[in-house]
């Protein structure tokens, strides 16, 4: 018989105000604060800044994201073709294997992320003068 799982939400909020990403689901090697669901499937999170962020330049190189902005902005840059991307609360995308981004967050983003399948695949790939000079600026 199946069983369903609850992970509430005051576990959700409380562990919030002490990290910027939680993981709910996914076969993860490293521990999370509260528990999470096991699933070599694909893992499912937030990532929550209250401050601006920029995340390190990166790619999956078999992973294939999918994102849904909860609150504020964020911005992406393509470091191959330096085309931005700007997404706000209630925006939906997706950012397929193999594309290499950098990321900025604004005050107080949210966003659920899908990685598909749940591998560790990130690799950190190299910035130019220029992206790193974007990477700067205020959204």
């Amino acid at each position: 018989m199946g069983k369903i799982v609850k992970i509430k939400s005051e576990e959700v909020q409380a562990v919030l105000e002490s990290t910027n990403r939680q993981y709910f689901v996914g076969h993860l090697a490293r521990p999370q604060i509260i528990d999470h669901i096991d699933d070599d499937r694909l893992e499912i999170g937030i990532s929550d800044y209250k401050v601006p962020t920029v995340e390190p330049a990166h790619k999956h190189s078999l992973a294939t994201e999918y994102q849904y902005v909860i609150s504020g902005k964020t911005e992406y840059m393509d470091v191959e073709t330096n085309e931005v991307f700007r997404f706000s609360a209630g925006d939906f995308y997706l950012i397929p294997p193999k594309t290499a981004y950098l990321q900025k967050t604004d005050y107080n983003t949210a966003i659920l992320f899908i990685k598909v399948p749940s591998v560790n695949d990130k690799q950190l790939v190299e910035i130019n003068k220029e992206q790193e000079d974007w990477s700067k600026t205020k959204i």
